[in-house]
């Protein structure tokens, strides 16, 4: 009887939850409705996937194995950005998390749950957690990053919630939950591998420590310091454990990508390299030239720096000015986006009158967008309650945990300013390990998304105990002494006095039911903080409604081809619209918090449920009318399978080419009639030189600024370019193409990088070699080769490549495949035993080659993924029985000893 009234006791606790969980779905359901018709909405990035996995995944079918290296972009690099499938139990997890539903509604929907489970373990009550949960999960950030397709970057972001409020757990001692959060939190957001936003995240942490140092060294509280410290490192060294074979694939290949070290010297410093090869037509404004005078190379290449890392101003391209940092309180200070849908203005009202023809719904893709970034999908709105509600708990809040929200806003807020604020980010650009390695500054205002409605949350909270509106004794874990790490006594004498001030209160209020409202207003100790708020937050609204369109020029660095038209004007007219009418809007919803908690204010008797729902549903609608201006119904067009056909649709030149050949693998193409290295629709149907990823080698990039954007044809045939796609989609099927490996007669040595790229100017590749042998232990010396013999390559399984040879004397072969480390996986064989191999021609294999007859056979073995993945599966499968079964068992411990706090911390 006792253990069916425990177990009736657990029931009633998880339905406040279960409501919760239920009205996230009901949220996302209506506001992604046409999921449920089987329609998906394009995004740009994952658009772009299919086109550089198609290889991996077509072999993965028709072969049930797992290739690593592709051939699909770029002349051939590893895969793992493009198709590989990283196996990961706690991927199970996640989906538990979405309700096992597919994106969107199940993204958002994890979102929300990820957070609301954080703040509840937090200590904060039911109705508070869920104005957080929604305040990050459907901030408008999460809908433009969904929509542009950075799903990478959405699901780093959604276990920051499980992250801090791991830490958080630690900090107060909770250190069974505070372990389990925090280990789950970081194998999770690792698993999604946005390196980035991980980055960022442990740089505001380490602001943290410092504050919990100083305070503990201060109390003398070294065990609690070593307990924490421990803790966190060993959760981490799981979640990066459950996440092996990802972060070592990514660790060894970013050294050969855009990210890692740059291979040649800037032009202006060739003059110190020893015996290099001149050349006339290297001059720094000739990088980045387009292919055959119309295709933009794509310019990333150049933009390394000459100490590793990106070049400061690619990095810093898209920084934050002021206005933009604005956004996040009025959402259309800016001018929204650079394709902001319109369906009324000024802009809108002459391109009908011109006859233009509209999207759908009668809308018009204009760029209201006028701040400071290149171009921007949308603003990072922070939303206008939830500021509010992050002012007042600047004001309420007394521990230790808002002074490191404070100073972590204010560290994001800075480094989104990149070049505007050089004082600030160059230093830390020269200085701290990695922060080189990242560009779009601005995007770090994605980990601000959440901070702002964690102080948000906790500012109400606090806020609500000065009324004495909620329970302490329920979330005495939370209370500001504990996270404030007081002396004992002094967390006693805190609690006791605020138990007094709730009672005091509530007398108060009773007592005085005949004052006047200003009166009671007067008394209340949450007054102040409330109206401080408004007046900062609503006072700024007004401000820029009444005199915003004054204050700026509303003029872009774009602008410069509407001008001609005569349409600026009226986008002018159209941006200050927008900005009014956002300040308006803004200040009705802070009018609308301040109102309901004024409420709470003058009728005490009034349940703090009602309030919670109230400002629950002022944060959905803030939210709701915004990021509707970025997906809305309409943009769910088709099924998943029909976005894709329409994407990639085979065009007659494709299919010209296919007729011609049996398999995508025996032959390469370059597409002159799209913008070739910036979209992988071409290498969907066709292996090919250009292509688009995020992660592209750097010696392809210094060949495509050096030689193939100038339509080096010698450097072409060297890379087996067999079919040229012309600008008007003719055909050019190229004759000179060398194959897949040859013998060559000739070979120049050369003593530095940029001699062997200038050499590629000189040389005709199907007789010389381009080695630069000191860098090999002068592997080609005393070899004078003939070029005489027959190689061919006899088999290609995308990890494999498989040529016989017959010569009758010892010949250097060139194989025109991209050359890769041979201490990271890329091994070759000489019938049958290992031998050593070299680069030639700056960027492809070569290797010494026997008189007779025999097999070379290259094959990709990376120990990083092949190791990496069985680390990986067992530790993440170990992760997550270990958690499962520790939760089991504190469920049955607290059903077992009636303890219902047990119970409802294990259920939450």
């Amino acid at each position: 009887m006792t253990q069916t009234t425990d177990l009736q006791s657990l029931a009633r606790k998880a339905l406040p939850h279960a409501a919760v969980l239920l009205l996230f779905f009901i949220i996302n359901s209506l506001y992604f409705y046409p999921q449920y018709t089987g329609m998906q909405m394009g995004q740009g990035d994952i658009s772009e996937s299919p086109g550089r996995q198609q290889e991996i995944i077509d072999y993965r079918k028709e072969t049930g194995e797992q290739a690593l290296w592709t051939n699909n972009i770029f002349v051939g690099q590893p895969g793992f950005y493009s198709g590989v499938s990283y196996k990961n139990t706690l991927k199970q997890v996640e989906r538990a998390f979405q309700f096992f539903m597919e994106r969107p509604i199940g993204t958002f929907i994890g979102l929300m749950s990820i957070t609301y489970i954080a703040l509840i373990l937090m200590g904060l009550p039911v109705g508070i957690s869920v104005i957080g949960a929604i305040g990050f999960g459907f901030a408008t950030n999460n809908i433009i990053l969904y929509e542009a397709g950075h799903m990478m970057k959405v699901g780093t972001l959604a276990y920051m919630p499980f992250i801090i409020g791991g830490l958080f757990l630690l900090i107060r001692k909770s250190f069974l939950n505070g372990f389990l959060l925090y280990t789950l939190g970081m194998g999770l957001s690792i698993y999604h591998a946005h390196i980035q936003m991980l980055y960022y995240l442990m740089l505001i942490f380490i602001v943290l420590g410092v504050i919990y140092l100083g305070i503990w060294i201060k109390e003398k509280k070294f065990s609690l310091l070593g307990t924490v410290i421990a803790l966190a490192l060993f959760g981490t060294i799981l979640g990066v454990a459950a996440n092996t074979a990802r972060l070592w694939t990514t660790y060894e290949f970013a050294d050969e990508t855009m990210r890692g070290e740059p291979i040649l010297k800037p032009v202006a410093d060739r003059a110190s390299e020893p015996n290099e090869l001149e050349s006339g037509d290297q001059s720094a404004e000739s990088q980045g030239s387009e292919v055959a005078d119309s295709q933009a190379a794509d310019t990333q290449g150049s933009e390394a720096a000459s100490g590793g890392g990106l070049d400061w101003e690619y990095a810093m391209a898209w920084s934050n000015n002021t206005v933009d940092l604005l956004t996040g309180i009025i959402p259309g200070i800016a001018g929204g986006s650079s394709t902001e849908s319109l369906d009324h203005g000024s802009a809108v009202d002459a391109l009908r009158r011109a006859g233009v023809r509209s999207g759908p719904g009668g809308s018009y893709q204009l760029p209201l967008y006028w701040g400071a970034l290149p171009s921007t999908s949308g603003p990072i709105y922070f939303g206008a309650v939830l500021l509010f509600l992050a002012v007042i708990g600047l004001r309420t809040v007394k521990s230790p945990l808002k002074w490191w929200l404070v100073s972590a806003i204010l560290i994001t807020v800075l480094l989104s300013y990149g070049k505007n604020a050089a004082w600030f980010n160059q230093f830390l650009f020269d200085t701290i390990p990695m922060f080189n390695k990242f560009r779009t500054p601005n995007s770090v205002l994605s980990v601000t998304t959440y901070l702002i409605p964690l102080l948000a949350v906790l500012g109400l909270y606090h806020w609500m105990k000065l009324g004495g509106d909620v329970q302490s004794d329920d979330e005495s874990n939370f209370s500001q002494s504990n996270t404030s790490s007081e002396s004992d006594a002094a967390t006693t004498k805190s609690k006791s006095k605020s138990k007094a001030q709730s009672r005091s209160n509530r007398s108060k209020s009773s007592r005085n039911k005949n004052q006047t409202w200003l009166a009671i207003l007067k008394q209340d100790p949450r007054t102040q903080p409330m109206l401080i708020a408004l007046g900062i937050t609503g006072g700024f609204a007004l401000f820029i409604a009444l005199f915003g369109t004054s204050l700026f020029s509303f003029r872009g660095a774009n602008d410069a081809a509407y001008a001609e038209s005569g349409l600026l004007p009226l986008l002018i007219e159209d941006r200050q619209s927008l900005l009014t009418g956002d300040a308006w809007r803004t200040l009705f919803y802070i009018l609308g918090a301040a109102v309901i908690m004024t409420l709470a204010i003058l009728k005490p008797t009034l349940r703090k449920e009602y309030i919670f729902a109230g400002l629950t549903i002022l944060v959905t609608a803030d939210f709701w009318g915004v990021n509707r201006r970025y997906i809305e119904p309409s943009d769910f067009q088709a099924t998943q399978a029909e976005l894709q056909e329409e994407f990639y649709a085979e065009r007659p030149i494709d299919r010209q080419i296919k007729e011609r050949e049996t398999s995508r693998h025996d032959y390469r193409v370059l597409d002159l009639s799209i913008n070739t290295f910036i979209t992988n629709k071409t290498s969907f149907h066709h292996n090919t030189i250009g292509g688009y990823s995020a992660v592209k080698m750097r010696r392809i990039q210094d060949l495509i600024e050096e030689h193939i954007s100038k339509m080096n044809m010698d450097v072409l045939n060297m890379l087996n370019t067999t079919y040229i796609i012309t600008q008007q989609e003719q055909l050019f099927v190229n004759e000179q193409a060398l194959g897949w490996a040859w013998f060559v007669d000739d070979i120049r040595r050369v003593d530095t990088p940029r001699a062997e790229i200038d050499a590629l100017h000189e040389i005709d590749p199907a007789r010389t070699a381009i080695v630069l042998d000191r860098e090999f232990d002068n592997y080609t010396e005393g070899l004078q080769p003939t070029g005489t013999g027959t190689i061919e390559r006899v088999e290609y399984t995308l990890d494999d490549w498989r040529y016989e040879y017959n010569t009758d004397s010892d010949q250097l072969a060139v194989f025109s495949e991209i050359w890769y480390k041979p201490e990271k996986g890329l091994h070759a064989y000489l019938n049958g035993e290992r031998v050593d191999f070299i680069r030639a021609n700056y960027a492809l294999r070569a290797i010494k080659v026997p008189a007779g007859q025999g097999v070379i056979e290259f094959r990709f073995e990376p120990a990083s993924f092949l190791v990496g993945d069985k680390i990986t599966r067992a530790t993440s499968f170990l992760l997550v029985f270990f958690i499962l079964g520790l939760m089991g068992f504190r469920i049955v411990q607290g059903v077992r000893s009636g303890n219902g706090k047990e119970l409802a911390e294990s259920a939450g």
